[in-house]
């Protein structure tokens, strides 16, 4: 077996034993914050494709908010790692996800 075979395997079991360290409420936010950035991936590339429908009011109101959105996002996910044993402050996060997935779906309806 060649050298770098045995790293591989060392960092699966590495990896292996951090996953099964990382406790049931702490996967299950990581998965949902997961999931909340690949609607935001997929509906920011639709939204895209649309910005330059929007009249020029709209569209600044729209980036006006998903700005607001994007500063409580980076505030509640900051509070969150801080804080992860914080149910607020992990509910606060999630909840600011969920807001810009909103903005973005209303965006595609323009």
């Amino acid at each position: 077996a060649s050298v770098g075979g045995g790293e591989a395997s060392e960092a699966r079991r590495t990896a292996s034993s951090a996953s099964r360290q990382e406790s049931a409420p702490d996967r299950l936010v990581r998965e949902a914050e997961q999931k909340y950035l690949a609607a935001i991936r997929l509906l920011s590339r639709d939204v895209s494709s649309r910005r330059a429908r929007l009249d020029e009011e709209t569209r600044g109101r729209f980036e006006q908010t998903l700005a607001a959105v994007d500063r409580t996002i980076a505030d509640t996910r900051r509070a969150a790692r801080e804080h992860p044993r914080d149910p607020v402050a992990v509910q606060y996060m999630l909840t600011a996800y969920a807001k810009k997935v909103e903005v973005l779906r209303e965006m595609t309806r323009y």
